[in-house]
């Protein structure tokens, strides 16, 4: 694994909280409003019960998040809460940017990385329903110029399912020093996804994968399937996720900058991003100014967590996929297994079987975002701060833990595995914070 270094700029893409199904239980009331008593229906695999929990779960959940933003230095933060009847709460603390102090609003946009997989997964999984694709195509056969680029790792033999799944072990563009030096010393450039692909050509799986290894969380396979959209469609990947999801679903506040005529950085509402390069609580860089298509298909989508939150509710509810193709989306048989301990992937979704909730997160130079919908509440959470930590560690991890425990008490749940910490790294730290909530 020849140029696969421990560069900083390695933490940013990509690692996502989730979990397990969407098969609807019994209805749910959701603990979401102020000084209300709430019968909680459980199903799942936590078993089935109905009890009454009375508690101010919105004092509660303003409180956390002050204290959060507090122990963690983060800026501001934002958390969208949603069930299935499309009651909608939103809570918010601190600020989108130090220097003026502007409060976060529910308008409030942020880059969220990865959580882009799920609207190219969902786009690619509507071309196979339409007969355009299939599962088994051949990316080689697809886009043979792309081929003849990544010669090293024989497209000819990867198929659409293992890009989606992350099994084609192509190595990440993420990984390169090639593509972080641009991302650090130029960080306006405006990527496009082919040039996202010049990064990795010298290499191979080789270089990128140890021996027996079988799935690779790799940005690079949604750059390719964003190629195959444009490929099938004749339209810009981006296009096709702003006809297919954006506009019918109403989700006003997502953006994609390689779609928009002026710059990310003219959006209004985008909050900044800040960051630590030295894995400390304090000082924060401003990177803000980090052009998101440096990610592509990938990870290149701006929004808001109540935007997130109404797409991956409409997941769940078979808004976006027909029965067939969602059931072969939750289908457990589907989820392979990742090199990260409890988590599985399927086509553009992770799950964490512990946590009973499925989704995806995402991670950008200064900002943090999950959204995940939780099997057995029926409900979809989304999370959003503008501040990341170095080395994968991602301050979404700490706060969904909470924000879960918060809203549903009666779980019994641990922090996610290997969040907030090797914490060694984070000395000056309490990590006992890591167990509150």
């Amino acid at each position: 694994m020849r140029f696969f270094n421990k560069i900083k700029a390695l933490f940013l893409i990509g690692f996502f909280l989730v979990n397990v199904s969407f098969t609807y239980g019994q209805d749910v009331v959701s603990a979401i409003t102020q000084n209300q008593a709430v019968t909680y229906n459980i199903e799942g695999i936590f078993g089935s019960e109905s009890y009454t929990v009375s508690y101010n779960v919105k004092e509660e959940l303003d409180s956390l998040l002050e204290r959060k933003a507090e122990q963690l230095n983060i800026p501001g933060v934002s958390v969208a809460i949603l069930n299935e009847d499309g009651e909608l709460y939103t809570a918010t603390y601190g600020v989108t940017n130090t220097t003026t102090s502007d409060e976060v609003t529910k308008e409030t946009l942020f880059k969220i990385g990865s959580i882009t997989k799920t609207f190219v997964a969902m786009t690619i999984l509507q071309l196979i329903e339409e007969g355009k694709l299939n599962l088994d195509d051949k990316v080689g056969t697809l886009l043979p110029e792309q081929a003849e680029v990544l010669k090293n790792y024989n497209l000819d033999n990867i198929t659409i399912t293992q890009l989606l799944h992350h099994t084609s072990l192509i190595c990440s563009f993420t990984e390169t020093s090639a593509w972080a030096e641009i991302m650090m010393n130029a960080p306006l450039f405006q990527w496009s996804n082919e040039e996202l692909l010049w990064t990795i050509e010298p290499y191979s799986q080789a270089d990128c994968n140890s021996s027996g290894q079988t799935w690779h969380y790799s940005n690079t396979n949604y750059v390719l399937l964003g190629l195959i959209i444009e490929k099938i469609t004749g339209n810009t990947w981006g296009h096709e996720v702003e006809e297919r999801f954006i506009k019918p679903l109403g989700l006003t506040h997502t953006h994609i900058p390689s779609e928009e005529t002026g710059s990310f950085k003219d959006l209004p509402y985008l909050a900044h991003g800040y960051i630590n390069w030295s894995f400390e609580l304090s000082p924060l860089t401003d990177v803000t100014d980090i052009n998101p298509t440096f990610t592509g298909s990938s990870g290149e989508i701006i929004s808001t967590p109540e935007d997130i939150a109404k797409w991956v509710m409409a997941i769940a509810q078979g808004k976006v996929l027909s029965n067939d193709m969602l059931m072969e989306l939750v289908d457990p048989n589907n989820f392979v297994t990742t090199t990260y301990e409890g988590y599985y992937y399927s086509f553009g979704i992770m799950k964490i079987n512990d946590y009973n909730i499925a989704g995806h997160a995402g991670g950008h130079p200064g900002y943090d975002c999950t959204m995940q919908f939780i099997g057995g509440e029926n409900d979809a959470i989304a999370i959003c701060s503008n501040r990341t930590f170095a080395d994968h560690q991602k301050t979404d991890s700490a706060l969904l833990y909470s924000v879960l425990k918060v809203l549903y008490p009666y779980r019994d749940m641990k922090p996610l595995p290997k969040t907030f910490a090797e914490y060694e790294l984070y000395p000056s730290v309490d990590m006992s914070i890591m167990q509150e909530y």
